[in-house]
């Protein structure tokens, strides 16, 4: 099915590009670029100039940091959670500096060359049996009929949307599941679908303009992830913690932030020092927390940049599944502190000793003080939000 008046055919099954996933599943580089270019649509030639700190620090959701010559599709590229994990795996492989090029030749650290890139591209092709695809134009291709698949899902009228609408935007996808995936769990994670909060397939499908099957795949998949469970009538609840669930969480935390904490403070770099600097400045900027999203995601990023930097992708994996897992109490919580007095500077001093200790590769100092941090967050949960 050309696109765009071209003869170069898409990747239109699914089931495809999940094959190429598990291909490129021990090719870091590879897997990255793959993803790239099948989620943003950028031109292959801007990619390959493509930075770590174009990519780095970026959460699910948000724009990605390309510069303005990539064009204008690239200023709408957004990060999801498979990108995400691509990089994370890319970057635990190669260790990159900011500045360094993600996809390099193998003389002299140069950008890779756009023939040397399409010719990768059909080895891929090859390899799991796929015919009448050309290099890197069938990517962008590919990223061009997956997005396209929105306009065709249709809609009734708007006022009649309900709750899920008013969190949740049509999608703009080149995998179609995947984006509506992150759409959902962004607004379980961010608590705009509260715990507790029942999710109606066709109410979403509607507020997304697609049809039910991705979202109805995608809930599956929250389903197995334990951010959602299913009733007796087999629909779709946010999950709730109770007490001692959030109390289990919250053990796991911290053993396992700790652990990613000690890592990165083991290899600390001037450079993540300087990076979590930037972002405690942004976070003492909040004179009060009444936006709950703004605060929260600026202290994620806090923690994210120590954890990253620990370069193991795998327990990174499990530190995300409980931040999300644990997140919308967080959200609900800023939003009932900001109706009560609320210590800012205990957080900030914490962030500012754990600085501390990463500049002095002090693991006591900075496990002392990440434990102390997520411990205030915790109880603050506990005193605000747990039933008693």
């Amino acid at each position: 099915m050309p696109l765009s008046g071209t003869g170069y055919l898409p990747i239109i099954d699914v089931r495809d590009i999940e094959r190429l996933r598990v291909l490129l599943a021990a090719k870091p580089r590879d897997l990255l670029l793959f993803e790239l270019a099948i989620q943003t649509g950028v031109l292959m030639k801007h990619l390959l100039l493509t930075k770590a700190r174009h990519l780095d620090g970026v959460m699910p959701g948000e724009l990605l940091r390309f510069p303005e010559q990539f064009g204008e599709r690239a200023q709408k590229a957004v990060m999801s959670r498979q990108l995400l994990a691509a990089f994370d795996s890319y970057r635990a492989k190669f260790e990159p500096g900011r500045d360094d090029l993600l996809f390099q030749s193998r003389k002299g650290g140069s950008a890779l060359m756009l023939t040397s890139a399409s010719a990768i591209i059909n080895g891929w092709y090859k390899e799991v049996g796929l015919e009448g695809l050309s290099g890197a134009s069938s990517l962008r291709k590919t990223y061009e009929y997956h997005n396209s698949l929105r306009g065709k899902a249709g809609f009734r009228d708007k006022k009649e949307a309900r709750k899920p609408d008013s969190v949740l935007r049509p999608v703009k996808a080149s995998t179609l599941q995947e984006m509506v995936y992150d759409q959902l769990l962004n607004a379980i994670v961010s608590g705009k679908l509260p715990p507790g909060e029942q999710i109606v397939i066709d109410k979403v499908a509607e507020s997304m303009l697609v049809s039910p099957m991705p979202v109805r795949d995608a809930l599956a998949r929250l389903a197995a992830a334990s951010v959602v469970t299913t009733n007796r009538k087999r629909r779709f609840i946010v999950n709730e913690l109770s007490p001692s669930d959030w109390a289990e969480v919250q053990d796991i935390r911290l053993s396992l932030e700790s652990k990613a904490a000690k890592a990165a403070c083991l290899r600390s770099t001037p450079e993540l020092v300087a990076r979590m600097e930037e972002i405690h400045k942004l976070y003492c900027q909040q004179e009060t927390f009444r936006n709950a999203n703004v605060a929260i995601d600026i202290n994620r990023k806090f923690h994210y940049a120590i954890y990253e930097h620990s370069n193991k992708p795998i327990l990174l994996q499990f530190i995300r599944n409980l931040w999300d897992r644990a997140s919308p109490y967080l959200h609900l919580m800023y939003e009932e502190q900001s109706r009560h007095s609320y210590d800012i500077h205990k957080l900030s001093n914490d962030h500012l000793h754990i600085i501390a200790g990463m500049r002095e590769r002090n693991v006591e100092k900075v496990v002392m003080h990440l434990k102390s941090d997520l411990r205030f967050g915790m109880a603050l949960v506990e005193q605000l939000i747990m039933p008693k």
